[in-house]
């Protein structure tokens, strides 16, 4: 009893703050240059040059994020039938259009301390889709990041995990996310827990998978061939052996997986996949992300 009122108090608590909506500053933001020196084809008409060879919207309907803080707002979900709360980040896209946008989750990894004043190893992840949102449409997208039930201590429970995946339906029947274009990543227990969440949610949820660090195989491969697969790890990862990420690749490859990839970076540790991947890589591998779609 003392659990239930607990939480219920918690649920109480929580709704009031994510009551309160953060204004987003009026500012402007040039965007980076990647490492990798590819650039993005917009394909917009309406186009001005930031100077550093990519194109930035000229729009005047949106205002853009100036910092990784402003990306998100920190919101509780209360799963009744498990008492369960879970704590999340969310992002809406900034342009105020009516159409249907992406889902993009990100899971963090062990230990992890993820919030709307430190976001951890979601960092990358947020940063650089912050300066894609601000360049173009085309990368608007609505991106969540669930947190563990207690910061710096564990693994998820399996109430807290079962108690997203409705987190996750609930966000479908609430917000214009187009359910063709979902995707989900994660480094490390993220990454092990990506593959845990496409292999117990239905076939048809995910468009895409990317796997960082992770180490966690499958239990039926066959049935994701309409989920595309980007697996990545450190060849000198010394948390999490590379063998686990060769296993899922061998896993999925044996089962004539027609989208699927392995990359082993030849140095870094084991969380540096998240800037090799997010930054150094941003423009291939989030045009990638975002033109992977469900039949």
């Amino acid at each position: 009893m003392k659990r239930v009122l607990a939480l219920l108090a918690a649920f109480t608590v929580a709704f009031v703050l994510t009551a309160c909506r953060n204004e987003v500053e009026n500012s402007s933001l040039t965007s980076e240059t990647t490492a990798s020196g590819q650039n993005s084809d917009i394909g917009e008409s309406s186009m001005i040059s930031n100077g550093q060879g990519h194109d930035v919207d000229e729009e005047s309907d949106f205002v853009p994020i100036t910092s990784s803080e402003e990306y998100f707002e920190s919101k509780v979900y209360f799963e009744h039938s498990k008492l369960a709360l879970v704590h999340y980040l969310f992002h809406e896209p900034i342009r105020d259009t009516d159409g249907s946008y992406p889902l993009i989750i990100f899971l963090h990894g062990l230990g992890d301390s993820v919030n709307e004043w430190s976001l951890g190893t979601a960092t990358q992840f947020a940063e650089s889709l912050m300066l894609l949102e601000n360049e173009s449409e085309k990368y608007s997208a609505y991106t969540l990041v669930p947190q563990t039930p207690f910061a710096n201590e564990g693994w998820w429970t399996d109430e807290q995990l079962e108690a997203f995946q409705y987190l996750i339906y609930d966000l479908i029947e609430n917000y214009s996310i187009d359910t063709k274009r979902i995707y989900i990543t994660g480094i490390s227990m993220g990454g092990s827990t990506t593959c845990v969440l496409v292999d117990t949610m239905p076939p048809d949820t995910f468009a895409a998978a990317v796997p960082l660090s992770g180490a966690e195989t499958l239990t039926n491969p066959g049935a994701l061939h309409s989920t595309a697969f980007r697996i990545y790890h450190s060849k000198n990862d010394t948390v999490v052996h590379p063998e686990y990420s060769r296993a899922l690749y061998k896993q999925l490859s044996s089962s004539g997986h027609p989208n699927m990839e392995y990359i082993e970076f030849e140095y870094g540790s084991h969380i540096s996949p998240l800037y090799s991947v997010y930054t150094e890589q941003r423009y291939p591998f989030f045009d990638w992300l975002f033109a992977q779609r469900l039949p």
